[in-house]
């Protein structure tokens, strides 16, 4: 399996990961960027 192929399936297999955590939202706190509040969770996903 060549790089590119490796990459493909590993974007595959973490979809859903950030999915769970923009969807559930974790409580881990905001960020404040250009007087707009982001939280981690959306950063994150």
């Amino acid at each position: 399996m060549n790089l590119p192929n490796k990459l493909t399936l590993m974007r595959i297999i973490l979809i859903p990961i950030f999915t769970l955590i923009l969807a559930l939202g974790w409580p881990v706190g905001t960020v404040t960027w250009l007087g707009t509040k982001i939280t981690v969770s959306a950063i994150v996903a």
